[in-house]
């Protein structure tokens, strides 16, 4: 951030930093966002260049590598030549014009400015996501209430609704355009970039989805290719995540009065600091003054108040008011930027790898039937590597830094989020477990069937030779002698075999039906080979019947 203002006598009344965490998917044609932009890099083509650090950086980055712990060093830091260096993201600076700024420009009033220290994008492609951030430092207006609408109306990116105005459609809640100068579209410099919300809702609208993005414009340098559609997806909604740092002498709200702070004791001061701290430029959308004290105690970080630094946080803002001695460049604002800010930025990566694998979890859910257990290990795996990387329970073992990273994860629902996911992914894992065990009994089942089939065959086939050696020899000695009795004894030996023949082939039929009948009616079965053991029993008593017969006339 730079330290003095365009006439080089004062810090920046306010620094503002906009981050838009998203998820991405592979373009039509396959190619994925970090393929696309580090094809372009190596090339040198367009605005983006592998981030690269200064000198100037090394007292900073020093301290806040050293505030950090290891985990959250291998993430934030891992553009650094250390050798915990994981290379988990791969970061990127906009190159940017001379002299840039953004003009937020709202009805009848003029275009706020801000001049842009950098803008800067940061991709995880393991889980395809990313964060696109804006450093904006504003030099021209110490009012509270137009830092607020900086902060409210800056970090839209989108249409988030719209009203209809006789025949056109106004996106009301969103400035009326936002105007970037210094950048460059399609590598050609360009006076700027405009980013009108309401223009492409003139003639109506025709789709659910908005058209216009700044993200995508800053992203793709310009309007996005056709292949880019639908490839960029929000984590938030239409609005980036807003960090916050108001340099004001003596802020009201949390002077003492009486020994209380003002903002504990009266409405008005409450309601000032609740705008602040909520982002809300109009009246206060918390109308109950019990409601909007709980809400301020949950919300407000007092550590520092008695030195008149105050800081809140809640699931869509970050922000601190401090005095406007440049003292305290060294003691707030550098930790707040070099520090409190990659934090957020820590958490939000979280937010996104999470919002990422329940997507994936929903899609794979869509077809369970088609059989998705390669699919479902995958995104195991990957959730496996986010605990073990990005999901980090505490970024320092500074106290300071603690608490408000503790403030973080609660209201930006981490803790919630991942054990949602935790309990989809177990139960599609078990659903796979299931499945599996199906398929394994399914197999059993048909290795039963062949060893019942090949066992009943045998069977049948070792009494055909024992009564083939019983009667084999007796048969042709009748016929040797020209018993009478020896060729209705062939006889019946052949009706014995035909029958055994049919006994054997429908017993085949049912051993391959096994699995119906157990699910059904098992008994069936089992009388049927019953019945088969009685029938044989009985056709062989007959035989021994006639060979004693036979041998009491021989």
């Amino acid at each position: 951030m730079g330290e003095t203002s365009q006439n080089g006598n004062d810090l920046p009344h306010s620094y503002h930093t906009f981050i838009y965490p998203f998820s991405y998917e592979a373009a039509k044609d396959g190619v994925t966002l970090d393929s696309y932009i580090d094809a372009r890099v190596s090339r040198k083509e367009g605005v983006w260049r592998k981030k690269e650090n200064s000198r100037e950086d090394d007292v900073l980055r020093y301290n806040a590598y050293q505030y950090l712990l290891p985990k959250a060093r291998n993430i934030l830091f891992s553009d650094a030549k250390n050798a915990e260096n994981l290379g988990l993201m791969d970061k990127y600076v906009y190159d940017l014009g001379d002299n840039a700024e953004i003009r937020i420009t709202l009805d009848a009033i003029e275009p706020y400015k801000l001049s842009i220290n950098q803008i800067s994008l940061e991709l995880v492609k393991e889980h395809q996501i990313g964060i696109l951030t804006f450093e904006l430092e504003n030099y021209d207006t110490p009012s509270e209430e137009e830092i607020i609408k900086i902060n409210e109306y800056g970090r839209r990116v989108f249409a988030p609704c719209l009203k209809k105005e006789g025949e056109e459609l106004d996106s009301f809640l969103t400035a009326k355009s936002l105007e970037i100068s210094g950048v460059h579209v399609k590598s050609s410099t360009v006076p700027a970039l405009v980013i009108d919300f309401n223009k492409e809702f003139k003639n109506g609208i025709s789709k659910l989805k908005p058209t216009i993005s700044l993200a995508e414009n800053i992203i793709f340098e310009g309007t996005p290719e056709d292949k880019w559609e639908n490839c960029i997806l929000p984590v938030l909604d239409d609005r980036m995540y807003a960090v916050c740092l108001m340099r004001k002498l003596n802020y009201s709200p949390i002077a003492r009065e009486f020994g209380e702070y003002r903002y504990l004791r009266l409405q008005q001061y409450a309601e000032q600091l609740y705008k602040f701290v909520f982002l809300e430029s109009k009246e206060p959308q918390c109308q109950n003054v019990d409601m909007m004290r709980e809400k301020l105690e949950e919300h407000i970080y007092r550590r520092w108040t008695d030195w008149g630094t105050v800081y809140g946080v809640t699931e869509y803002s970050c922000v601190c008011v401090t005095g406007d001695d440049p003292e305290l460049k060294g003691s707030v604002i550098n930790p707040f930027l070099t520090i409190y800010v990659p934090m957020v930025k820590l958490v939000l990566l979280q937010r996104s790898a999470i919002t990422r694998m329940e997507q994936e979890a929903q899609e794979i859910s869509r077809d369970l039937d088609k059989g998705k257990g390669s699919e479902i290990k995958k995104l195991w795996q990957k959730y496996v590597l986010f605990q073990n990387t990005l999901l980090i329970p505490q970024a320092t073992f500074q106290e300071q830094g603690v608490e408000v990273y503790e403030m973080l994860l609660k209201f930006l629902k981490i803790r919630e989020m991942n054990a949602y996911l935790e309990d989809e992914l177990k139960n599609l894992f078990n659903y796979a477990r299931i499945e599996k065990d199906e398929q394994e009994k399914e197999q059993a089942d048909n290795v039963d069937r062949k060893i019942n089939f090949l066992t009943l065959v045998g069977t049948v086939l070792a009494i055909f030779s024992l009564m083939q050696d019983i009667y084999g020899s007796l048969t042709i000695q009748l016929f040797d002698n020209g018993h009478e009795y020896g060729l209705e004894l062939f006889r019946m030996k052949g009706i014995l075999y035909a029958t055994a023949a049919i006994l054997v082939i429908a017993s085949v039929v049912l051993a391959q039906r096994k699995k119906v009948l157990s699910q059904k009616k098992r008994w069936m079965f089992i009388m049927w080979i019953l019945f088969v053991g009685v029938i044989a029993a009985a056709l062989l008593a007959g035989l021994v019947y006639v060979e004693y017969c036979i041998k009491g006339g021989i």
